[in-house]
């Protein structure tokens, strides 16, 4: 295929996305659909990844298949970009999370965000240590009780 050809593709098939969304609104197919579509770019915008998984996590009704698709998505945009990452999983810790009160799966989100916190490479400096103490007293405060102890001590372990 050309690069013509890709591009004339690429374009039908966001137009093709754009109707959906405009008729269907953000359902959970379209939006794993545009997802999918983003991800599999050769060369994806981290941009357009992160906001497509931010309508997710705003949108879609939260059950364990659900739950685990966003943290798939999630670790795809970690692996392109860890800060995009983290922020996407700060967010659904904290707006979508934290308010549901399933403290099992806040806190696999917690210990998954230490994981992706102290793998990456940008956060050896002490500012981002620091940053990542705010956010875990963040997030106690909201649990509104401790973690478990399994939890607890993973989170220890990668730090």
């Amino acid at each position: 295929m050309s690069r013509l050809e890709g591009h004339a593709s690429s374009a039908r098939t966001q137009s093709v996305l754009k109707r959906l969304r405009d008729e269907y609104g953000p359902k959970l197919p379209i939006l794993l659909l545009s997802l999918e579509v983003a991800c599999r770019q050769p060369q994806a915008d981290v941009e357009t990844v992160r906001t497509q998984l931010e309508e997710m996590i705003r949108s879609i009704h939260l059950i364990e298949t659900n739950h685990k698709l966003i943290l798939h998505y999630i670790d795809q945009l970690t692996s392109a970009d860890a800060m995009s990452g983290m922020r996407c999983l700060q967010k659904y810790i904290l707006h979508r999370l934290l308010p549901e009160s399933n403290v099992v799966w806040v806190e696999q989100s917690i210990v998954k965000y230490v994981a992706v916190h102290c793998n990456s490479r940008s956060t050896a400096s002490t500012s981002t240590i620091q940053a990542l103490q705010n956010d875990l007293d963040t997030y106690y405060n909201a649990l509104q009780s401790g973690m478990s102890l399994g939890a607890s001590q993973a989170a220890q372990v990668l730090i």
